[in-house]
């Protein structure tokens, strides 16, 4: 077992070259390999390489700074139930729009990149699902922990921001893995989010965390390795098996619709996606394409999410009236028949 363990370690090593003379900290249950994006460690029950977990500074003492004041302050509002299955006390980092073009920076240059290459992916592949900030609460004053699951997403990241002294507990536990993971405050985990993990009951203090899905949109065949861990065919609508267009309105995916429709913006970004053949490699823009015809012909918005794409591209081209239907600027009250 032990050999094995070498020599997976030592074909990890071989695969990752360009390794960094950094020390490498100590997690307890792993090891780890010096990297160009910081660390990769290996738990002691790890079996193949979608076991890896990447370790990496990412946030700035400015920038965390600035997003604990907003979400510290008294009167902030978390929101419980957006996700089904797995709920969190969360708040989408949409909600905040400087962090929200923030992290769109931080995954062009950083996050995505790091992906790429802990996982020998194809950044160009890759779609951001969902941002959110999650508040973990020890002492019986709200939610603690989150129980074993995997996400919709084949690549998953957690971000620390404040520091671990400031709560008891806490940190990820994977199941291939015998102790729990805990980082430094503004350092990220990557990892495949199709390993089952469970966020560790936070006993005393507060955790605050930023996490993030990441899809992988390629060829079924690229994406089944990763999806190895769970039974039965790869997951639809969602994840690994889908091939639609995710989060239209967020920063870093509309920035890539933007360059593949030549730099299009505005109407005439919605008149493209509307009217031209798809442009994206292995990605379904058909509904997208629907939403923004029918959009342009009559002022329809079926969607939280598609308006949040208008406002993004188009700006005050949409509206909200009285009775928060919303539609295109201009449109006759009577076309605007899609309430949310």
């Amino acid at each position: 077992m032990q050999c094995g363990r070498l020599l997976l370690l030592l074909l990890l090593s071989a695969a990752h070259g360009r390794a960094s003379s950094t020390a490498a900290p100590r997690f307890a249950g792993y090891r780890s390999i010096a990297s160009p994006d910081g660390h990769m460690l290996i738990s002691k029950g790890a079996r193949d390489w979608t076991q890896l977990v990447g370790v990496r500074p990412l946030l700035s003492e400015s920038t965390r700074r600035r997003l604990l004041g907003d979400i510290t302050r008294p009167g902030f509002e978390w929101t419980v139930d957006r996700h089904a299955n797995f709920p969190t006390t969360d708040v989408e980092v949409h909600a905040l729009p400087w962090l929200d073009a923030e992290m769109a920076a931080l995954l062009e240059a950083e996050i995505l990149p790091s992906i790429e290459r802990l996982f020998a992916t194809d950044q160009r592949r890759l779609f951001v699902r969902d941002q959110f900030v999650v508040k973990y609460s020890g002492g019986g004053g709200g939610q603690a922990s989150l129980g074993s699951h995997f996400d919709e997403s084949c690549f998953s990241f957690v971000i620390q921001l404040n520091d671990p002294g400031e709560f008891t507990g806490g940190g990820t536990l994977f199941a291939h893995a015998t102790e729990a993971l805990s980082v430094p405050q503004g350092h990220c985990l990557l990892f495949c989010g199709y390993q089952h993990h469970e966020g560790v009951a936070v006993t005393e203090g507060c955790r605050y965390i930023l996490t993030g899905f990441v899809d992988l949109r390629d060829e079924d065949e690229k994406v089944r390795p990763f999806y190895g861990t769970l039974p039965g065919e790869l997951p639809r609508p969602h994840g690994a098996g889908s091939h639609d267009f995710p989060s239209p309105h967020l920063p870093t995916n509309l920035a890539r619709l933007q360059r593949a429709y030549g730099g299009a913006a505005g109407t005439e970004l919605l008149e493209a996606i509307a009217h031209q053949p798809p442009a994206l490699p292995h990605v379904d823009t058909e509904r997208l394409a629907s939403r923004c015809a029918n959009f342009l012909q009559s002022g329809l918005v079926p969607d939280e999410k598609f308006y949040q794409f208008l406002q993004a591209t188009v700006g005050d081209g949409t509206r909200e009236d009285e009775s928060g239907r919303r539609g295109r600027a201009g449109a006759c009250p009577s076309e605007v028949t899609a309430t949310i």
